[in-house]
């Protein structure tokens, strides 16, 4: 979500920023609070999807060189089903709230270059429409954007194998 953003704000910055300072500011605070809710999503989920160190996980044998002598064969632990509900749940959860709010952030690098391109007097009206459209252009993501939380909460509210692949595919939108 950030990294892909990122950009397109830094690039308003460069073009649109220099006259105005309200268009700076909007575009360094979308910056900061997109990866400031990002890296909170990150350590929520790691946090969460980060194995308990327990005894009571079952071991499961596995072979080091292929051979099945005694000595060759370590054991791993299977995490308990409830770490994986936890784990599934805080994930679409977060991807769920990230939806939304990667759709709020679509709209504001959608309603940025607006009053910018309204206030160029100096652009005949054909090529002001032309620009707009290609801005424009962005309302495709946030069609995929909100395509993708519908998805996520279906994935939450009524979890199913289809769903949770749906969610799954969605959380790359």
């Amino acid at each position: 979500m950030w990294s892909s953003k990122v950009p397109i704000l830094l690039l308003y910055v460069r073009v649109f920023g220099k006259p105005n300072p309200w268009l700076r500011l909007t575009c360094h605070l979308t910056i900061f609070c997109t990866l400031l809710l990002f890296l909170s999503s990150v350590i929520l989920v790691g946090i969460a999807c980060t194995p308990p160190h327990t005894q009571n996980t079952a071991p499961i044998p596995v072979s080091s060189s292929g051979s099945e002598s005694a000595s060759a064969t370590a054991t791993a632990t299977s995490p308990p089903p409830e770490f994986i509900s936890t784990c599934t749940t805080a994930g679409n959860t977060t991807g769920f709230i990230l939806g939304f709010l990667a759709i709020a952030t679509d709209v504001i690098i959608l309603a940025i270059p607006v009053p910018v391109l309204a206030g160029m007097g100096t652009m005949t009206y054909l090529k002001k429409a032309g620009l707009f459209a290609v801005f424009m252009a962005g309302v495709l993501a946030l069609v995929a954007g909100v395509t993708a939380a519908y998805y996520k909460w279906l994935a939450i509210s009524q979890p199913s194998e289809g769903s949770m692949r749906v969610a799954m595919l969605c959380r790359f939108v």
